[in-house]
């Protein structure tokens, strides 16, 4: 069986994570790397692949079976669509998209086209995940109620030195966060109704600090969240 030819669009930390994956995996093959970056040209350069200053170089050169996106997330849009078009599948970092348009723009192309699209929620394959959604859709320990969780981590400085860290794309709500709705979603059922508050009043820059919001699924449950980067945790899932 030929390895599936895979791509990555975004070469920082998350694209170098990917790469190593597929480097250890038989089944798969990294073809090429699409980023302007500096770090894009040492990915490529230490994977022995082509270098590509953007994605519709990369897709009209090269023969690929699906990309994956680890662009911060502003910029996920751009080359999820052209792959679509492209008929080429994608894996695409979470958030799916920085925005709800982006993201209708993008479910919309893949219904349209018939190409799959895969966002990064990797907490779905956990075995405690698993587990604890058994637990719930069985009713091993009754029916669900209610439901409260919170994420907090003290991020270093130095994390928000890069420019596109302050902004609000990349706050915790959007890189964080985002993890845990999609696990309570897999967890406790889809969400019916949501509202919110979000804070900033302790790095004063444009993304958030903290944000507390309370949920009702279409169960009737209720839940409720909180959630900071800007203090200590108790536990964390690198822990669990």
């Amino acid at each position: 069986m030929n390895p599936v030819r895979l791509a990555i669009v975004g070469g920082g930390i998350i694209g170098r994570g990917h790469a190593g994956a597929i480097a250890e995996d038989p089944v798969a093959e990294l073809v090429a790397v699409a980023d302007p970056a500096p770090t894009g040209k040492a990915l490529a350069e230490e994977m022995d692949v082509p270098l590509h200053a953007d994605v519709q170089s990369m897709l009209a050169t090269e023969t690929i079976d699906g990309i994956i996106v680890s662009t911060p997330t502003e910029h996920h849009c751009e080359p999820t669509l052209a792959a679509l078009q492209a008929g080429v599948h994608v894996l695409v970092e979470k958030p799916i998209m920085a925005t709800l348009e982006e993201a209708g723009r993008v479910v919309e192309k893949s219904a349209d086209t018939g190409i799959h699209v895969l966002v990064g929620h990797h907490r779905r394959y956990y075995p405690q995940v698993h587990k604890a959604r058994e637990i719930v859709q069985t009713g091993t320990l009754g029916t669900l109620v209610a439901v409260t969780g919170q994420w907090n981590a003290r991020k270093n400085d130095d994390y928000y030195d890069p420019d596109w860290r302050k902004k609000w794309e990349a706050g915790p709500v959007l890189t964080n966060l985002i993890h845990e709705i999609d696990t309570l979603r897999y967890i406790c059922g889809e969400v019916e109704s949501i509202s919110a508050e979000v804070s900033s009043s302790v790095m004063e820059i444009e993304k958030e600090d903290a944000a507390a919001m309370v949920m009702r699924f279409q169960s009737g449950a209720l839940g409720t969240f909180v959630l900071s980067d800007q203090t200590a945790s108790p536990w964390a899932w690198e822990f669990a």
